[in-house]
């Protein structure tokens, strides 16, 4: 903007532009200055190319950076979903061919933490509630993660997708997991279902993975319904696109699709058993939040006591007034030496 312009703009216009400026400067930010060690060199927010894709699973920004220290260096991509559903799905979409558990899935397993991570070469994801994070390199130590996640902006607290307990460890292909949310996933990770037959307007989700036993290969898919009357009328459906086999467990829909042995997509199928879960939500406040929480405590009391502090004060003066106004006196002082 040209400076003799601005100069005739009123100047709570330019404060408004400046402001909202820092504002989506603030809002864009996730990775910290420092992680350990390594300090940020750059940061750059991006977003994803299939738009589609990003809007199902709830993408809401990403940012890479780069952090050095010394010799040492590490490139970190954090995508911020909406949820704890969006955040498997795309951790799961961003699984590595061949991947393995990473050493921080095994140490965030012994404080309780319900993270997943896997790690391919020197490619590790990481998946945390609504978070996951992509670190290529020499990555920071698991203490540094964890007091990462403790500080992230807008960190959820929802409940993951059941669907990823049902699936079958064994002859399982490492990397292979999916998580589809609608027409679009479905058409990357299983097209030969149509979506109308999946009904994602019925609230279906669905999850994947492939199965290899020997020279033969399949692709497993587990569909969950609302109601197990839904899933028994879907089925009928799902039996008669070709080449699949399927069958219902309660409320879900299991198929095999790319078949080549039916009797190891039977052996595949018998693995799956629908089991009865209660949840119970339970949200662990990082250290941000009771800070916060400290903080907003603190206004509030003090607020609290003003407003006390000056009703008391009102109520004084006013009893004050109206018993002059009674007694007929209109001095207004509180101490009359009378020495006239």
């Amino acid at each position: 903007m040209h400076l003799s312009i601005m100069r005739r703009l009123p100047i709570r216009y330019v404060a408004c532009v400046i402001w909202l400026g820092l504002a989506m400067l603030c809002q864009a930010a996730i990775w910290t200055d420092r992680l350990g060690d390594f300090e940020r060199i750059s940061a750059t927010p991006f977003t994803l190319n299939n738009t589609t894709l990003a809007e199902e699973f709830g993408f809401e920004q990403g940012e890479m950076a780069e952090y050095r220290s010394g010799n040492r260096g590490f490139r970190a991509r954090a995508y911020q979903m909406a949820d704890a559903t969006g955040g498997v799905a795309m951790f799961q979409y961003l699984l590595p061919e061949g991947s393995k558990p990473a050493d921080y899935e095994k140490l965030a397993f012994e404080e309780k933490f319900d993270l997943y991570a896997v790690e391919s070469g020197s490619t590790v994801v990481v998946n945390f509630q609504n978070y996951v994070m992509v670190f290529e390199g020499d990555r920071p130590t698991w203490e540094v993660v964890k007091a990462f996640l403790g500080y992230a902006p807008k960190l959820g607290s929802s409940t993951r997708p059941a669907l990823t307990g049902y699936l079958p460890t064994s002859q399982q292909v490492p990397g292979s997991l999916r998580y589809i949310l609608g027409p679009e996933s479905l058409s990357l990770f299983m097209p030969e279902v149509p979506a109308g037959v999946a009904a994602f307007s019925l609230g279906a989700e669905a999850q994947t993975a492939r199965y290899r036993d020997g020279s033969s290969s399949l692709s497993l898919g587990i569909f969950s319904y609302p109601t197990p009357q839904l899933a028994r009328k879907k089925l009928d459906e799902f039996l008669a696109i070709p080449g699949i086999v399927a069958k219902r467990e309660s409320s879900m829909v299991v198929i095999c699709t790319n078949v080549e042995d039916r009797d190891f997509a039977e052996r595949v199928l018998s693995q799956v058993r629908y089991r009865a879960t209660v949840t119970v939500n339970q949200k662990v406040a990082s250290e941000a939040e009771v800070l916060r929480d400290l903080i907003i405590n603190i206004i509030i009391l003090a607020s609290l006591l003003s407003g006390l502090a000056a009703l008391a004060g009102g109520m004084f003066g006013g009893l004050r007034f109206l018993r002059r106004r009674a007694a007929g006196d209109d001095d207004d002082s509180f101490v009359r030496l009378k020495i006239d």
